[in-house]
């Protein structure tokens, strides 16, 4: 019976592995961010460069080649057409490329040449207008094309477009907000090009754990998901069916360990990366139970939590957002609202069941729902805190399908108002305790 179980099991290595196309890493070619609109201020774009540059390096499935090049006012189509024509000449060129003034240096033609995939990123919208209560919001538009080194031609899902804002009191502040949160938007974006996407084997399956292919070698990092897949025809049409899901637990130089989340994957089978945000948004209604000094009162309350997952395992680092449905009179000029940052533990997992656990430190707040500058001059403010405290909360969450999770929660929070001295009985200010 063992030499039947060695046989079936090097039989299925060998089928996965004339199937699967390893990946491995390759060279991309990195333009700077160009833009022609002189509003957009250079020191910026120069720093924008770096972050899109790490952000490559961090994907970790490409070794990344900077250009200084920025295209600025050129037409991208133009541009690239003149590429072209020069990558079909029988003899490169031996010189730097001229571009109206600018000049593309023989060290950058060399490298687009050789690369795998060329990205230019371009700013293609900019705008920064003043808001009520001295905040300015930036907003920016920033396109990335993707080309294939090979003859420049555009790759399936190869142009991403992103639109990100920034608000501070100050117009360059919010102008690097904007950009900043470009960063994590443009990581799972690439992720969703076909050519940025891994493809890996199983190695080794045991209880609910498996071992894949590809570690720390390939950028892979804990939490990310992959799934399995079967052939199936449905109405005369061969297709892949999504039959698995199984989230790495712990990155090795070149192997990864993985939870089996629901599934049965065999050795040699093929997995395919799954592209997330690294981020679980999950909105909330709860009933609470207040407790104050002036009695207690019920409340809905609704909210949404955000729990980080890429890069994390056993602790998740959280933020929350929670508005409290009470009703006010004064409410027509004031939303009330409690944040909270902390962590969320996960003392137990079976298959598609989590069991977890959250404390955080939050804080209580009022967002101003009308202009105040006008007799607050530059006083004025947005919002105002009215408390600080902690919670904490238990929660049971089951994976019903991939993309879909359903939770029950209980908790409890404890607030001190930092307005006591000055409310009478309102039953937001006042400091409370609160069972949900």
């Amino acid at each position: 019976m063992k030499r039947i179980g060695v046989f079936f099991v090097f039989l299925a290595l060998a089928s996965a592995l004339q199937a699967q196309v390893p990946s491995k890493k390759q060279d991309i070619a990195l333009f700077s961010l160009s833009s022609g609109d002189p509003s957009v201020p250079r020191a910026l774009m120069e720093g924008v460069d770096a972050q899109i540059k790490q952000t490559l390096l961090t994907i970790g499935r490409f070794n990344v080649l900077g250009l200084a090049f920025r295209l600025d006012n050129l037409r991208l189509k133009d541009f690239v057409a003149k590429l072209k024509l020069i990558k079909e000449q029988s003899s490169p060129p031996n010189t730097g490329i001229q571009f109206g003034e600018q000049f593309l240096t023989l060290d950058e033609y060399n490298k687009i040449a050789g690369s795998f995939l060329v990205v230019i990123p371009r700013v293609t919208g900019f705008q920064v207008i003043r808001r009520p209560n001295n905040v300015h919001e930036a907003d920016i538009e920033t396109t990335f094309t993707i080309l294939r080194g090979s003859d420049l031609s555009p790759i399936p899902g190869g142009f991403i477009q992103l639109r990100t804002q920034g608000f501070d009191r100050y117009p360059q502040k919010a102008a690097e907000m904007a950009l900043q949160e470009m960063i994590p938007l443009l990581t799972f974006d690439l992720r969703k090009v076909p050519q940025f996407q891994i493809t890996s084997g199983v190695l080794d399956v045991g209880f609910e754990t498996a071992k894949i292919e590809l570690g720390r070698n390939l950028g892979i990092m804990v939490g990310d998901e992959y799934s399995l897949r079967k052939d199936v025809t449905e109405d005369g049409v061969d297709k892949q069916k999504e039959v698995g899901l199984i989230i790495v637990r712990k990155v090795n130089d070149t192997s990864s360990d993985a939870f089996i989340a629901y599934g049965n994957p065999f050795v040699g089978e093929t997995v395919h990366e799954i592209p997330r945000l690294g981020v679980d948004v999950e909105p909330y209604v709860n009933l609470v139970h207040r407790f104050t000094s002036d009695g207690d009162a019920y409340n809905l309350s609704v909210g949404i939590q955000s729990v980080y997952n890429r890069g994390f395992w056993d602790v998740k680092p959280l933020f929350g957002i929670e508005v409290p449905l009470i009703l006010d009179v004064s409410n027509v000029l004031w939303l009330p609202f409690y944040s909270y940052l902390g962590a969320e533990f996960y003392p137990l997992r079976l298959g598609r069941f989590d069991l977890t656990v959250s404390a955080a430190l939050a804080g209580g707040g009022a967002y101003i729902l009308v202009d105040t500058s006008q007799f607050l001059g530059s006083n004025s403010q947005p919002f105002y805190w009215t408390h600080i405290g902690a919670r904490a909360e238990a929660k049971a969450q089951f994976l019903f399908s991939r993309d879909a999770k359903i939770a029950a929660m209980v908790g409890g929070a404890a607030y001190l108002g930092l307005l006591d001295a000055y409310v009478g009985k309102s039953s937001f200010f006042k400091s409370s305790f609160q069972l949900s």
